[in-house]
């Protein structure tokens, strides 16, 4: 029986347990208590860190190192390997990653090497050495001129996970990069499934690390793919770039596919995270609001998002909770595509095709704000488009009830467009929120009104140069407290004498992931950009199946009819 460690999520009702080889037993820390992700937490943020520094990118956008003085590789192969070899040269691997990582030096820069198109029933394990400096980690990485990246199988165990028993008080500097990761007894599809009881991590950092870089690895079927957390000083310089995160899922449990807490300056770069959180092929597995594409904790800082694709979470697409720099990510086809609290900044990305949790729990929402205080935050040039909630469904959620509150918020230029209604605003406590020059538009007649809030808007929200359209009778445009108001109405009350009448004309508002893929010549289904972004590795990026590309295509689809697409 392999040895459990769990970790209870304080007023949860779940159970986090992470599952890990005997011969680790005395490597595993006890049992951690993990916050609870509750609605509201009175405890503020620490103030954003720096950025991690600037890490060097090949013309490729690859992370590019750097060999250190007395480095040196140490190369594994499942196929041509032997451990009775010495390991540092192709031509004389060893044959386990145990025997290959018993060779790495602490704080050298040392580089344990997979051969590409090889596979393991093992896992990378404890990771207890330190590298160099950041330009010169110790680096988990691929080697071989062809062939699929190197395929770790961990069965039902984490993939590798750092723990504070023998270890040094702070790892510093490791890099992993371009290995595939599968709970391969996890998969629905294996000989002899049973379905879990336990939440597996791929990726489990418990103890202090700075300057982490995860890059190009595939995580499947895990509970968690990468789950960052700890305690004390935390974590520091923590990048998730190009990585792809599917299928994580839990029958009890928290899944996710990625959950950060204690972490400052963290980056996550053109990731790709589809169907995490659920499985509807493994009984107990089913969305709810606790399982999530991306979790991070209000304790980070010096957050950023950048370029990344969030699809088909259980629940939200990403919760940020510490808010940051959000910008160019398409989120699509989850529950609540972002949820932003705290303060930053917002713009560029594009949520897409909105949907409910379950038939019982009703979504629906583009994007959540919530409990944004006095540092504010700036939400522009975002698209919000369609949705499949059949509930009460919204393309922006302004959330001040529950003893929260929204301060120094402008929304600029974005765009929504038959997301349901268009602006919801919830509660009272409001002070400093402006909408300028956005366009709402709703062109679904079952819809009551476009823009929805449950007080007349006062001195707290300021409405100014905004465009309006619904396919409703325009007596119906808005609604506040128990009130209808027509156009006019709105343009009395609000003080808005600068509001403008919409068209509702688009270039091309039809635009999906359908057509995107009729674009390059391929099948004409949603189904089918999924599972090319799955495909996506170090030795096959393409650029088309980027958000950067997706949302190009997209957002040139939503500019006015007047206008040429760009």
């Amino acid at each position: 029986m392999l040895p459990l460690v769990a970790l209870l999520a304080a007023g949860a009702a779940a159970i986090y347990v992470f599952r890990f080889p005997a011969a680790e037993r005395a490597e595993v820390a006890p049992p951690v208590a993990v916050r609870p992700a509750a609605a509201t937490d009175p405890t503020p943020p620490p103030d954003p860190a720096p950025a991690a520094p600037a890490a060097s990118l090949d013309a490729a956008g690859w992370t590019a190192f750097r060999d250190a003085e007395g480095s040196r590789s140490i190369y594994v192969s499942s196929s041509q390997g032997d451990d009775e070899r010495d390991g540092l040269a192709p031509e004389r691997a060893k044959r386990t990653i145990a025997a290959g990582y018993a060779l790495v030096r602490d704080g050298r820069g040392d580089r344990l090497l997979l051969r590409r198109g090889d596979s393991w029933d093992e896992a990378i394990g404890l990771i207890s050495k330190s590298g160099r400096s950041a330009e010169s980690p110790q680096l988990i990485a691929s080697y071989g001129e062809s062939g699929d990246p190197p395929l770790l199988r961990t069965g039902d165990r984490s993939a590798a996970w750092l723990f504070k028993e023998k270890v040094p008080p702070v790892v510093r500097h490791v890099a992993i990069v371009g290995i595939d990761f599968a709970a391969s007894a996890r998969d629905p599809s294996a000989p002899g499934f049973a379905p879990p009881r336990e939440l597996t991590v791929g990726l489990f950092v418990l103890h202090r690390i700075e300057n982490l870089l995860v890059e190009a690895c595939r995580f499947s079927w895990y509970g968690q793919g990468l789950a960052i957390t700890g305690e004390g000083e935390g974590h520091r310089d923590v990048r998730i770039r190009r990585c792809v995160v599917i299928d994580s899922y839990a029958v009890a449990g928290h899944a996710q596919g990625m959950f950060f807490s204690k972490v400052d300056a963290l980056l996550l770069e053109e990731n790709i995270l589809d169907h995490n959180g659920w499985n509807e092929k493994v009984a107990g597995a089913v969305p709810n609001i606790f399982r999530h594409g991306i979790y991070i904790y209000q304790d980070c800082g010096g957050v950023v998002l950048r370029g990344n694709i969030v699809a088909r979470s259980a629940s939200h697409g990403c919760q940020a909770r510490t808010g940051g720099t959000i910008e160019g990510n398409l989120f699509v086809e989850n529950a609540i595509g972002l949820y932003f609290t705290t303060g930053g900044a917002m713009s560029g990305n594009v949520v897409l095709d909105s949907r409910d949790i379950s038939a019982g729990e009703p979504r629906g929402i583009g994007i959540e704000l919530r409990g944004i205080g006095e540092r504010g935050a700036t939400i522009s040039e975002n698209l919000v488009a369609r949705t499949q909630s059949r509930g009460p469904r919204a393309g922006i959620l302004l959330d001040s009830t529950g003893g929260t509150s929204i301060r120094n918020v402008t929304l600029a230029q974005n765009t929504v467009c038959d997301a349901g209604v268009a602006v919801e605003i919830q509660g009272s406590d409001f002070e400093g929120v402006r909408f300028e020059q956005n366009r709402f538009v709703q062109r679904d007649r079952s819809l009551k009104s476009l823009v929805v809030a449950t007080e007349a808007p006062r001195g707290g929200i300021r409405f100014a140069g905004n465009r309006y359209f619904a396919a409703v009778p325009e007596s119906r445009w808005f609604a506040a407290g128990s009130r209808r108001l027509s156009f006019a109405e709105w343009v009395r009350l609000a003080e808005e004498s600068d509001a403008e009448k919409d068209t509702a004309r688009f270039a091309d508002a039809e635009r999906t992931l359908a057509t995107y893929q009729a674009s390059l010549g391929r099948e004409k289904t949603v189904a089918s950009f999924f599972a090319e972004i799955r495909k996506q590795t170090r030795h096959n990026w393409r650029a088309e199946y980027t958000a950067a590309k997706v949302n190009a295509y997209l957002r040139a689809g939503f500019q006015p009819a007047e206008q040429e697409p760009k």
